[in-house]
């Protein structure tokens, strides 16, 4: 929600509504296009937009085909109408990462593992990935370099704090994904078993 335009990321589109009209309006993608590819307004094309985050006058948001490759992209809903979509971690002509490592680096040399959540954190922006071992990561993007590192690389089956632990390891009671903070026990990834701690 910015200046009275509620965006929606639905898919292979991103529209706005504006909240005193209302109009709608898709600002990004267009359905059915397929491949995915940069570009402006609808002229770019999303694959399965998911996980987005309103920082300013940006909108990041994961893309992914076929569970394989996954990027982060960014659409640009600033002033000047454009509505620039570029992909800011990872390469859209694959192979792209859904293993275990997901590499650290700049824009298209860097890979990703499937998003779970993410949050503004300064002029920065921190990333929870799953891995399909169910592990997970802590990373973080500047969006002034380009580059992601991962800050912390946390298995489902440490620092278990709330709910009850299951045979394989994992909590029982579920909880949203996504990242957290909490006074009494610092910074926490939400995961499907529960919420894990990062130390």
């Amino acid at each position: 929600l910015k200046d009275d335009n509620l965006y929606v990321v639905d898919q292979e589109i991103i529209a706005k509504i504006n909240l005193t009209t209302p109009n709608y309006t898709i600002i990004a993608g267009t359905v059915g296009a397929g491949v995915p590819a940069d570009g402006f307004g609808v002229s770019a094309t999303i694959y399965t937009s998911q996980n987005a985050l309103l920082v300013g006058d940006k909108i990041y948001f994961e893309d992914y085909i076929d569970y394989t490759t996954r990027v982060l992209r960014e659409l640009d809903i600033s002033a000047s109408g454009t509505y620039s979509v570029n992909t800011v971690i990872g390469d859209l002509s694959g192979p792209g990462t859904n293993g275990v490592s997901a590499t650290d680096g700049v824009s298209s040399t860097a890979t990703m593992n499937r998003i779970t959540g993410m949050t503004a954190y300064k002029n920065t922006i921190l990333i929870s990935e799953e891995d399909p071992d169910d592990n997970f990561r802590l990373r973080q993007y500047d969006p002034a370099t380009g580059a992601i590192k991962t800050i912390q690389y946390v298995k489902t089956t440490d620092r278990h704090i709330l709910g009850n632990i299951n045979s394989k390891g994992r909590l029982r009671s579920g909880a949203t994904r996504g990242i957290y903070y909490l006074d009494n026990y610092g910074l926490l990834l939400g995961t499907d078993w529960g919420l894990l701690r990062l130390q």
